[in-house]
């Protein structure tokens, strides 16, 4: 094989030109290299798609309609053949199918959170506002049930005053029998079925207003006696007899 060059003593490259002359034609072997009728086929169909869509599409159809062939005049090798594209246009479409049904449910979750999220919040604002009118309502009602509690007290109080006129009117015009009277059914007795107690309530009575209009040393001698003393009852003759 011939040297591609020779270097000088100035160290400047000298080329052999039939090695360039090679290079250079394979070079343009490689530029110039025949295309298959398939690749040339390809082109041009990819010209006329852009060119026209519609009318290619439609020379499209009729050449596969009238390139198809049955599958019952088909060779077993080409029916195989025929098959195993068929497959994989299958599993292709499928694919594409799937990714687009992902595709929409993705859409729709992403539409239903934001909805969801919507319908939360108006039930939220919803609860807000019934509460916030709650609240102004139990207010308006705390309101009158304390009005009502003042109206009451004020009843009572007018009440009780008319009560304690009345008791003072009817202290003043008292007798031994009505009080004996008063005592019984204050127990939850009847005057008219015990007599003899009646009886000695009333003289209970009596005794104690005559001793009230005697002197007020003998009710001083009756409270701090023997007697009251031995059995307890100085308190009670105390305040029956209002002594201090």
């Amino acid at each position: 094989m011939p040297n591609a060059g020779t270097r000088s003593k100035g160290n400047h490259f000298n080329p052999n030109p039939t090695v360039i002359v090679r290079l250079l034609r394979r070079h343009v072997d490689t530029e110039t290299k025949k295309k298959t009728k398939a690749e040339y086929q390809k082109e041009y169909r990819e010209r006329k798609r852009l060119q026209n869509v519609e009318e290619y599409l439609q020379k499209e159809n009729e050449r596969k309609r009238n390139s198809y062939v049955k599958s019952t005049e088909l060779s077993k090798r080409d029916l195989e053949r025929k098959r195993r594209i068929n497959r994989e246009n299958v599993k292709l479409y499928r694919q594409r199918k799937k990714q687009e049904k992902q595709l929409v449910k993705q859409n729709d979750v992403s539409n239903k959170r934001t909805s969801s999220r919507k319908r939360i919040s108006r039930a939220i604002s919803r609860a807000n506002r019934k509460i916030h009118k709650l609240e102004k309502e139990l207010k308006t009602s705390n309101r009158k049930v304390w009005k009502l509690k003042k109206r009451i007290s004020r009843l009572k109080i007018v009440k009780n005053e008319s009560k304690s006129n009345k008791n003072q009117q009817n202290k003043e015009n008292i007798t031994p029998l009505t009080s004996a009277d008063d005592e019984m059914r204050y127990v939850g007795l009847e005057p008219s079925k015990y007599k003899t107690i009646r009886r000695k309530l009333q003289f209970h009575n009596v005794l104690v207003e005559e001793i009230k209009a005697v002197d007020p040393c003998f009710t001083k001698n009756i409270v701090n006696g023997k007697v009251t003393k031995k059995f307890k009852m100085k308190s009670i003759t105390s305040q029956v007899f209002r002594y201090p």
